[in-house]
C-alpha cells in the first residue's frame, strides 16, 4: 500500500503513489541495492547518493502479493534488516528516497528478490587434498547443497584438533590453502553453512596430505679464481631429504637440467667443474626424498 494506505501492484515501476501523495518529483533514488541473508533475517544495503532526503522507504511484497511499505529509516542510513520473514517464502524489495518536509519522493529502485529455503542441505563429499608446493595445499570437493551461504574449511596437524582456516562463498568447490608449512602432515574437512537458520551440514570425509620438503634457500654462486669452476652454497632447510638435485643451464628460460643425478643429503656446498670460459650459468638446488 502507499503512504495513504492504498496497495500498489508489485510490477509498478514508477512513483509510489498518485496525486494524494502531494508533490512528486524524481530526485536521486538509492543505488546499488543488495540483499543477503543474515542470522534470522534479510539485510538490504544500498548507496546513498541523495543529499537532501529525510529518509528512505523500505517496500516489500511477499510471493505474488502487493508491494507495501514495511518500514522506513532516517537520512544517510544505508542498511536495513528485515526480521519479519519466514522459511519457504519469496520476498521482493524496492526502496525509494523521500523528503518529508515538502512531500517529495524518488522513483523506486529495481526489484531485488530472494527466496528463503530452509530445507535440509545435502552434505558435501569427495574431499581431496593435493600438495601443490611446500606451502600450498589445494582442496576440491563436491558442492551438493542448494541453499548454503558459505563453506567452512577446517584443518589440523595429524593427531591434533581441527580449527577453521578459511570460509569460501556458496557454490565453491575448491580452495588453495597457502598457510601450510613444509614437512607437515595435515588433515582437512569441509562443511556447508546457512546463516539464516544457523544450519550446518555434516562434514566431508577427512582428507590427509603431507606437505613437501622445505626447499633450500640463500643459494649463492662464487667463482674459484684461476679455475674453470663455480662453488655453490645454500642453506639446508629440510629435515629428512635423501639427496639434493643440482640444476644448471646457460639460460634462465625453460627447464634447467640436472648437473648430477644425485648429491648427498645434509650438504650445503657443491663445486661445478669443467665449465666453459665466458659463459653465463643459471642454477637451482632442490631437496629430494626417495619414496620408502
Amino acid at each position: 500500500e502507499d503512504l495513504s494506505g492504498n496497495p500498489i501492484d508489485g510490477d509498478y515501476d514508477n512513483e509510489p503513489g498518485g496525486n494524494n501523495m502531494g508533490q512528486f518529483m524524481l530526485f536521486p533514488k538509492p543505488q546499488n541495492v543488495q540483499v543477503e541473508f543474515v542470522l534470522g533475517g534479510i539485510e538490504i544495503t544500498w548507496d546513498d547518493i541523495n543529499t537532501s532526503e529525510t529518509g528512505f522507504g523500505i517496500w516489500r511484497k511477499t510471493n505474488d502479493g502487493y508491494l507495501k511499505e514495511i518500514d522506513g529509516v532516517g537520512a544517510n542510513i544505508t542498511s536495513y534488516v528485515d526480521h519479519d520473514v519466514t522459511c519457504g517464502t519469496e520476498y521482493t524489495y524496492r526502496l525509494l528516497s523521500q523528503r518529508d518536509t515538502d512531500l517529495v519522493w524518488s522513483g523506486f529502485t529495481p526489484s531485488m528478490t530472494v527466496n528463503i529455503d530452509c530445507t535440509p542441505m545435502t552434505d558435501p563429499n569427495n574431499l581431496i587434498a593435493t600438495a601443490i608446493s611446500s606451502t600450498q595445499i589445494d582442496l576440491t570437493w563436491n558442492d551438493n547443497a542448494a541453499s548454503e551461504t558459505e563453506y567452512q574449511i577446517e584443518r589440523r596437524e595429524a593427531g591434533g584438533t581441527f580449527a577453521e582456516v578459511a570460509v569460501v562463498p556458496a557454490n565453491s568447490t575448491g580452495y588453495g590453502d597457502t598457510t601450510a608449512v613444509c614437512e607437515k602432515d595435515y588433515e582437512y574437512q569441509v562443511r556447508a553453512y546457512r546463516i539464516f537458520d544457523d544450519a550446518y551440514t555434516n562434514y566431508t570425509n577427512i582428507a590427509a596430505v603431507s606437505s613437501p620438503l622445505c626447499p633450500p634457500s640463500a643459494l649463492t654462486v662464487d667463482t674459484i679464481i684461476g679455475q674453470e669452476q663455480l662453488e655453490l652454497t645454500w642453506v639446508d632447510n629440510s629435515s629428512n631429504e635423501t639427496e639434493f638435485l643440482i640444476l644448471r643451464d646457460t639460460t634462465d628460460v625453460g627447464i634447467l637440467m640436472p648437473v648430477t643425478n644425485t648429491y648427498t643429503a645434509d650438504v650445503t656446498t657443491y663445486i661445478d667443474s669443467n665449465l666453459g670460459c665466458y659463459t653465463q650459468y643459471f642454477y637451482q638446488v632442490a631437496a629430494y626424498r626417495l619414496i620408502d
